[in-house]
């Protein structure tokens, strides 16, 4: 859902950030993939010369979801750790896309708050059988992210 998410997603970073100044796609660059980075947002400062970037990571589903999958082993199996553990992105991005639109605002997650909060709370482990391999997952309840609605958003946030 990525893929097709991406162009939506950079429609709604340039409708509602002022200050971004540009979006950098790194998908193509398997450096920053092996990091789950996906790509930076870059901002202007108001009031001071000064620009800002934040990496992202951006995660998406097909139907809206009251809760957020986290991929704790991408491949049980082989020991591959899922994109929880792998992300070294300063944001991950979660939205819910449909019919190439968004059902509703992408939820931005400090990375480091989200990892905290899988590894400080006991949430259902649930598994997907794939041709060969085993994902494993959790559920995150949407009320219960350590994220900010969009809306709340600040370019202070990221300075």
């Amino acid at each position: 859902m990525e893929k097709e998410a991406s162009p939506i997603l950079n429609g709604w970073y340039r409708a509602n950030f002022k200050n971004l100044i540009s979006i950098l796609d790194v998908t193509t660059n398997p450096s920053f993939q092996k990091a789950g980075i996906d790509k930076f947002l870059i901002f202007k400062c108001p009031d001071i010369p000064k620009i800002i970037s934040f990496s992202i990571d951006e995660k998406a589903r097909g139907e809206p979801y009251k809760d957020i999958l986290a991929e704790n082993w991408s491949n049980w199996q082989k020991e591959i750790p899922g994109w929880v553990w792998t992300s070294k992105a300063d944001y991950i991005v979660y939205a819910f896309v449909k019919n190439k639109e968004l059902i509703e605002s992408p939820r931005f997650i400090p990375t480091v708050d989200f990892v905290s909060a899988i590894k400080t709370k006991d949430y259902p482990i649930n598994k997907a059988e794939n041709l060969g391999w085993t994902t494993i997952f959790k559920l995150i309840p949407k009320e219960e992210l350590p994220s900010k609605p969009p809306s709340k958003l600040k370019l202070e946030d990221f300075i």
